[in-house]
């Protein structure tokens, strides 16, 4: 019968003088059925004629059958198609026009597993190999078609299992699902490939997030070696930016994607720490031309967002710096506007100018030369955005970054607890960055102490004309500012109205808006809003005290002679140390003298 089938026969027509049937023709039937071949028995005497022309008549049917059937599963096809619909919708389909159970095996699935424990994927292969796209296996009197599709390995195999009673796969079925096994891998074409876009997108995304938690922590030989194998990222240049682009969170994804595709060049970043933040860290200027700035504006031109903070040019080594002033400038910023960091709010720029302060800087960063590099560069993200914020952007655990910062401020001789502590840590910090970014880390012969040379201490560079001159810059908005209802003090205020006083008690009072308000007698909202509206002027975030926020009000306090000089500690004093006083025991008010260079040390 399978010879007659490979000939091209059509059909087993029972005829002659025994074309009646007598007798049992089961195994006929079951050699027919075997061969895929049907089985005709004359219900009375007709002509070959007739016989062939039923036969035809019948091949016909089965083919307008067949061609109905590929036809609605086209149909469903297109319709999927056109709705971007999955693949698996298409089954329930086949199943009713086959009659059978169709299944999809995805890799790894339980109906993949299942294959392998029923000895189907040997059958997969040993076709495979005969070069066959078709395999067909049967198990415990099921008659099962594996169909592998797709183009990337490992396959998924369309499954069509038939009972016994159904009997073996005719060639019209099978062929009919070869026909949904190609349907489905054009359908599941475009998902894959967005499915592979995504993952490629992922691991660039979590590449370039490495490389910024190296920058984060000042290891930028590390980011330059990780950076290697991107193409469109260029570690080596001298300057780069830093940017903290502020949005809501729920849109923070897709400004992300933007940013990513519009600014490859650039490390993009969703702030690990802060749910509506972006960070972004470029080169000075693109591989165009443009500066990030410029870039930036373009692209968030139709955008919806809450500002962006951009620094100046920095070195690459310095980008925890230029973050920092990015989130200075962040707070500047109106909503849907840039604001550039104008330099105004950092101290350490306008000091390293001053004859002898890189020198204090490089004794009171020496201490921590032995204390190791990573803990070192930790202890400063710490400075510079917190500790859960140094957590995050350095991927790492909250209680390694504080213990970093407890050794490596105890080894310079402050307490990490105090606010003014920290000040002093990040000033010599940024200074100590400074001067090795103007001479690559070699020390000057000229700042080098002598015999003759009295060490530089802390309150000679707070006293400098360039240091009094950058606090009334930075103080003068402040000063300008028109006074909240109620005034600066509150409505029950004994002294002088005075801005300056409100930044004193806030900062005297360890920046804890409850302890101000007890100071001044009103309630913690009041005080709020009077902070707020203080910062708002500064341009500084007084109320996100965790990192260095409020270390430039701090030192232009005491520059202008609005707070003494005991209220920061000098641990590179050798000559009088100063014992630092608490803020709890402190009785330190605005009556301190506002000449205060003519004026001994009260320690």
């Amino acid at each position: 019968m399978r010879t007659l089938a490979g000939q091209g026969g059509a059909a087993v027509v029972l005829a002659g003088p025994e074309a009646q049937p007598h007798g049992d023709v089961t195994e006929l039937a079951s050699a027919c059925a075997a061969a895929q071949l049907p089985l005709l028995v004359p219900s009375r005497p007709a002509p070959a004629a007739d016989v062939v022309d039923t036969v035809h008549t019948a091949m016909r049917q089965a083919a307008t059958a067949h061609a109905q059937r590929a036809t609605s599963v086209l149909r469903v096809v297109d319709r999927l198609y056109r709705s971007s619909g999955a693949p698996d919708a298409l089954l329930p389909h086949l199943g009713d026009i086959t009659d059978a159970g169709v299944y999809l095996a995805n890799p790894g699935s339980y109906g993949w597993n299942l294959l392998k424990a029923l000895g189907c994927w040997e059958a997969l292969m040993l076709a495979r190999r005969q070069g066959a796209r078709t395999a067909v296996v049967s198990d415990s009197g099921q008659h099962i078609v594996l169909i592998p599709f797709g183009h990337y390995a490992p396959h998924p195999v369309l499954i069509g299992v038939r009972d016994a009673q159904a009997g073996p796969w005719p060639t019209h079925l099978r062929d009919l699902l070869t026909l949904a096994a190609t349907q489905t891998a054009l359908l599941r074409h475009p998902l894959e490939v967005e499915e592979r876009e995504e993952t490629w997108r992922r691991a660039r995304r979590a590449h370039r997030a490495g490389i910024m938690h190296a920058l984060m922590i000042g290891q930028r030989e590390a980011a330059v070696r990780m950076a290697e194998p991107d193409p469109e990222l260029h570690l080596t240049g001298r300057d780069a930016v830093t940017a903290v682009l502020a949005c809501a969170p729920r849109s923070r994804e897709d400004l992300v994607q933007l940013c990513e595709a519009e600014l490859p060049h650039a490390l993009v970043m969703p702030c690990p720490g802060c749910t509506d933040h972006i960070l972004i860290a470029a080169p000075a200027l693109d591989h165009v031309g443009r500066t990030l700035h410029t870039a930036l504006s373009e692209l968030l031109a139709g955008e919806r967002h809450e500002g962006v903070g951009v620094s100046t040019p920095t070195p690459w080594g310095r980008v925890p710096q230029g973050y920092a002033a990015a989130r200075r400038a962040l707070a500047t910023a109106e909503p849907g506007t840039l604001a550039t960091y104008s330099g105004t709010a950092d101290l350490a720029s306008v000091l390293a100018t001053v004859p002898g302060a890189t020198r204090w800087a490089r004794r009171v960063v020496a201490k921590t030369d032995a204390g190791g590099g990573r803990r070192v560069d930790l202890a400063r993200l710490a400075l510079t955005a917190g500790v859960p914020g140094a957590a995050s952007l350095a991927n790492t655990d909250r209680s390694h970054v504080r213990r970093s910062l407890i050794e490596v401020l105890n080894v310079m001789g402050l307490d990490h607890r105090e606010m003014p502590h920290r000040a002093v840590a990040e000033l010599a910090f940024q200074l100590a960055a400074i001067d090795d970014a103007d001479h690559n880390g070699a020390q000057d012969v000229d700042d080098l102490p002598g015999p003759e040379q009295v060490p530089t201490a802390l309150d000679d560079l707070l006293s400098s004309d360039a240091a009094r001159y950058w606090a009334r810059a930075t103080l003068r908005p402040l000063l300008e500012a028109p006074a909240p209802p109620g005034g600066w003090l509150g409505p029950h205020a004994t002294r002088q109205d005075d801005p300056v006083a409100l930044l004193v008690e806030f900062i005297s009072a360890g920046c804890s808006v409850s302890a101000t308000a007890k100071e001044l007698g009103i309630n913690r909202r009041s005080t709020r809003s009077r902070i707020s509206a203080a910062a708002a002027a500064l341009g500084l975030p007084l109320t996100q005290t965790r990192g260095c926020e409020p270390h430039p009000a701090l030192w232009a306090l005491i520059a202008g002679g609005h707070l003494p000089p005991t209220h920061t500690p000098d641990p590179a004093d050798p000559i009088t140390p100063r014992l630092f006083i608490p803020r709890q025991l402190s009785t330190a008010t605005t009556d301190w003298p506002r000449d205060r260079h003519h004026t001994e040390n009260p320690t």
